[in-house]
């Protein structure tokens, strides 16, 4: 108690530091008080300890949990409501993540009583007469992580306000917070297709792109709902904002063919960055794919292309989807005397294990293996292992040039325990195409 009065009584006195120190010391200052006394701390709270001071503001921020003790009383609670609502209107300028995980706390602790009797009425209030559209945009967030405690009525009465709201003049961060929201209320309503109408598509033509990006994105987690003439207006948007997040969307929405025939455009983009782009998913999505003669087209087209990242994403490709048919030969003699030390790579794993190399080409692939297993870094030990591994078939003698068998030697006795593994593992694969003897003397030479 002592202690308290004389955190009081430095605020009091303005002293340097006071208020946070108090803040700070929230866990000591509640435990084992009244309800008067705990009542009291909090308008002291509210009076004294300056919360629109940001640093104040953190600081209460990282302690709220203790002022509302899960066995706090019904005055308790409504003081704690009345701090809570200036904290919100205050709190705008933070990352208010923190502040926002307090839901769940009140939904496992006051789920059945407070919450849903004293808090949502409290806080609707606040969400109907305030003024700031920070606040607007946390209270809608707030509402929809608690709607497991609240009744259809209020759920209902929640949805009715949220779609007056949607055809309104509002700030970019409510239609955020409102698009948000959508995951959260399509559980509880019996037509998800007029929520989407409200909640997503009101924004996707909405003129802020950061809007429409994330209305976007809600709807290709939601590809039975989605209009997809609607999704297909941002498919060459002017906002980049727009067009990567109608990118990020196509995998969960290639079912329809509009999607997919863009995915082939994407893949043959102009720009690489886009085509790129469109590589990466159209691995992703390769079983999906409907017209899977386009794809081998693709590719082959992708690897005449001169750009490196466009032909690591079309050789990464090949390695994912194996079955895919090209012509391993042709695409091996245009790309084996590339500068590029991620394309050389690529090549020994995926295009050589289909073809025979010549002596030359042996030597060459093996003086380039040999090169990666000097590195320092264990994903090029692991690749080495694995062109070792994937041209067994067809290319083995790499396996045994004398550099390239003292490498994998070597890398037996590592003390990294992956690279130990695969190295002798490798090894007894050696043994069996040219026998244990074979190998030792290799080996010693």
């Amino acid at each position: 108690m002592e202690d308290a009065q004389n955190l009081i009584s430095d605020i009091i006195k303005k002293k340097s530091d006071a208020k946070i120190m108090f803040l700070n010391n929230i866990p000591l200052l509640v435990n084992g008080i009244s309800d008067e006394n705990h009542v009291e701390l909090i308008n002291f709270i509210l009076s004294w300890c300056d919360i629109e001071n940001l640093v104040n503001l953190q600081v209460l921020i990282d302690h709220i949990t203790d002022l509302i003790p899960k066995d706090s009383s019904r005055s308790v609670f409504l003081s704690f409501l009345s701090l809570f609502s200036e904290i919100i209107n205050a709190a705008f300028p933070l990352e208010n993540d923190r502040l926002l995980n307090l839901s769940s706390y009140l939904v496992e602790n006051f789920g059945s009583d407070f919450l849903p009797r004293i808090a949502f009425p409290f806080l609707f209030n606040t969400l109907e007469q305030t003024p700031f559209s920070p606040s607007i945009a946390f209270l809608i967030r707030f509402f929809s992580r608690i709607l497991s405690s609240l009744d259809q009525k209020n759920v209902d009465y929640l949805i009715a306000y949220l779609k007056m709201l949607s055809v309104k003049n509002i700030d970019v961060c409510v239609k955020l917070a409102i698009i948000d929201s959508f995951q959260y209320f399509v559980e509880y309503v019996q037509s998800p297709e007029t929520l989407y109408e409200s909640f997503i598509r009101t924004f996707l033509n909405d003129k802020h792109p950061i809007v429409r990006s994330n209305a976007l994105k809600v709807s290709s987690l939601y590809p039975n709902l989605a209009k997809i003439d609607e999704i297909m207006k941002s498919a060459d948007n002017k906002s980049w904002k727009v067009k990567v997040a109608f990118i990020n969307s196509i995998s969960n929405l290639i079912s329809h063919q509009e999607i997919e025939d863009y995915l082939f455009k994407l893949c043959h983009s102009q720009d690489f960055f886009y085509r790129e782009q469109g590589l990466k998913i159209l691995s992703n999505v390769y079983h999906r794919i409907q017209k899977k003669e386009e794809i081998s087209k693709t590719i082959e087209h992708c690897l005449k292309v001169k750009h490196e990242d466009v032909v690591v994403a079309a050789l990464q490709f090949l390695a994912l989807n194996k079955e895919v048919i090209i012509n391993h030969k042709e695409f091996y003699n245009l790309l084996k005397k590339s500068k590029y030390r991620r394309i050389k790579i690529l090549i020994l794993i995926v295009l050589t294990p289909k073809i025979e190399l010549n002596d030359t080409e042996i030597k060459e692939s093996a003086k380039f293996t040999h090169f990666l297993f000097q590195s320092e870094e264990m994903n090029d030990i692991i690749q080495c292992i694995d062109i070792i591994r994937e041209n067994l078939d067809y290319n083995s003698d790499l396996a045994f040039d004398e550099n390239v068998l003292s490498d994998i030697f070597l890398y037996s006795t590592s003390i990294n325990q992956l690279i130990s593994k695969e190295s002798k593992h490798l090894l007894s694969m050696l043994e069996e195409i040219k026998g244990k003897e074979y190998l030792n003397e290799r080996i010693k030479k």
